[in-house]
């Protein structure tokens, strides 16, 4: 490695002990300095240079200088181990920079032209006494390239943030990117302000909260979806005809309903499950809780306001069903369009009601069984009739083994 015209100069001007000298670039050629930016070397070169002439002062013909006084205070091997210790922080810094640069660039696009930029920007920026370096410092940040290099640090650390959060593995796509936005945004506007105060190019993502900006996002988009999922129903409810005050019980219903089963889930995510086969857990079951909203549902609300509210849900299973029943028919009797449309007509009725009772008397088996056997008994009755209608005689149609005909 070349010797500085800095240590050339201090030697040959004012005789510095050649001993000295040779530590000093011993030491130089040891660590590498070329590494380290060159500005930067060249101030501390220039502040070893300006301590060997006050103490070549000191030693030879002004003993009263005020330089001389300052580096009597100092002597050479101090002023040796102060260059040590700053250049082993100087260059501890780098790898630091490195190591950073390497993880976000792993993990994101960065682009590998910005890394010169980003790496001396950060470098200067981290020195404790800036004013040596306050020119090389406003030229970087006036650099168009680290304003696009910042919103590449705020996309990257953004993304990364977001990927660790828990609390955004169950969230849809929309509100993760609404977070991640946002994320992006905060950690812009630190960054521009770290710019400005000409800090270093890092951010603390503990110090940013971003926790707690997630968890406010995402209980907004929460409680916005219930509010809509709430106007959506009260709207379906008016057009089943339900009255405004079923319909607020019928909600309220819901919400208790959904309130008692998160309850019972924390409760068992808890461990408080021991004894749950052979005592009161402390809290309702899934059972418990179906069976009271089952019950509170029955009684506010007719079979058919039941109905009529499911409906959106009870007719695709109908029509589906009836169709499967109608190609079954088919195989075996010959119906043209008109009487196949009746007696997919008269099945799917029967299929809707089927569906509306299931669903009306889900916990009470024996009140649903009585229900389905009456509602089997007519659409049987009406069935032969029809049919006969048609010239076919199902009087002598056989049943299967539950008692019900095969059409």
């Amino acid at each position: 490695m070349q010797k500085s015209k800095f240590y050339i100069i201090s030697h040959t001007t004012f005789g510095l002990d050649p001993r000295l000298w040779k530590r000093v670039t011993t030491f130089s050629e040891g660590r590498q300095l070329n590494a380290l930016p060159k500005a930067y070397l060249q101030d501390l070169q220039a502040q070893l240079f300006t301590n060997f002439k006050a103490q070549a002062i000191a030693n030879n013909r002004f003993p009263f200088h005020a330089e001389a006084k300052r580096a009597a205070r100092a002597t050479p091997d101090e002023n040796i181990e102060t260059l040590k210790s700053a250049i082993s922080k100087a260059k501890s810094r780098l790898r630091q920079i490195d190591s950073k640069w390497r993880y976000m660039a792993g993990k994101c696009q960065l682009q590998d032209d910005k890394k010169h930029l980003y790496t001396k920007y950060n470098f200067y920026s981290f020195i404790e006494d800036k004013a040596h370096f306050e020119t090389t410092l406003t030229t970087l940040a006036n650099t168009p390239d680290l304003a696009d290099l910042i919103s590449g640090l705020a996309v990257c650390s953004a993304s990364s943030a977001s990927d660790r959060m828990g609390a955004l593995k169950q969230v849809t796509p929309e509100v993760k990117t609404q977070v991640r936005d946002s994320f992006i945004s905060v950690i812009t506007t630190t960054l521009h302000s770290k710019l400005s105060h000409r800090l270093p190019l890092e951010v603390d993502m503990a110090e940013l909260n971003l926790q707690a900006i997630a968890k406010t996002l995402v209980d907004t988009n929460k409680h916005n979806k219930q509010d809509a999922a709430e106007a959506a129903f009260y709207d379906k409810a008016k057009k089943a005809g339900i009255t405004k005050d079923k319909t607020q019980t019928l909600w309220q219903l819901i919400t208790q309903r959904r309130t008692a089963i998160k309850a019972y889930r924390n409760h068992i995510r808890a461990g408080n499950d021991e004894y749950a086969l052979v005592e009161n857990i402390g809290v309702k079951t899934p059972a418990e809780i179906g069976i009271e909203f089952q019950n509170a549902v029955t009684a506010l609300l007719s079979i058919e306001e039941f109905s009529s509210m499911l409906g959106d849900k009870l007719q695709p299973k109908a029509i589906e069903a009836a169709n499967n029943q109608l190609a079954l028919i088919l195989k075996e009797h010959k119906l043209d369009d008109t009487q196949q449309q009746a007696v997919l007509g008269s099945i799917k009725d029967y299929y809707y009601n089927k569906y509306a009772y299931s669903y009306y008397y889900k916990r009470n088996k024996k009140k649903l069984n009585q229900k389905l056997s009456v509602l089997l008994f007519y659409f049987e009755k009406d069935y032969k009739t029809l049919m006969a209608g048609y010239g076919i005689d199902i009087d002598n149609a056989k049943k299967n083994k539950s008692g019900k005909y095969e059409w």
